[in-house]
């Protein structure tokens, strides 16, 4: 895995510089399963605000490509609530996709955010019941 910097333009205007890793999608896949993000785990998706108060909580349904985005790996995750500068509004299950590359740090300005996807809490283990006969 080869780490580059870049500048890039954020949307708000400001120019900064951004360690992006470019790897192929399935080094993705595997760092995603390093972070413990895999099939029902529950995590928070930061990739859609520059701030740390503002995430969607949701269940991981998926870890694979998304129509349209060519080629790249997606969490397809069940939303569950989204937070919003403190308050929350639940999602009810709709679905967001955010892409494995946002496990990336952001940053803001000068100031680095953290990572765009957080895992929140692993998929609780199957429970197995004897009963007797």
């Amino acid at each position: 895995m080869t780490t580059i910097l870049l500048r890039l333009p954020s949307k708000q205007g400001f120019i900064y510089p951004k360690p992006l890793l470019h790897t192929m999608a399935q080094d993705w896949f595997k760092l995603a399963q390093m972070a413990g993000i895999r099939k029902g785990s529950i995590i928070r998706s930061y990739d859609f605000m520059h701030t740390n108060d503002t995430y969607i909580l949701g269940e991981v349904v998926e870890i694979g490509p998304v129509e349209g985005s060519k080629g790249h790996l997606a969490v397809h995750i069940k939303g569950i609530k989204q937070v919003m500068d403190g308050s929350e509004t639940p999602l009810y299950g709709q679905m967001y996709y955010p892409f494995l590359m946002h496990m990336q740090d952001r940053q803001f300005g000068d100031q680095n955010l953290g990572p765009g996807i957080v895992l929140a809490r692993q998929p609780l283990p199957p429970i197995c019941l004897n009963y007797p006969n």
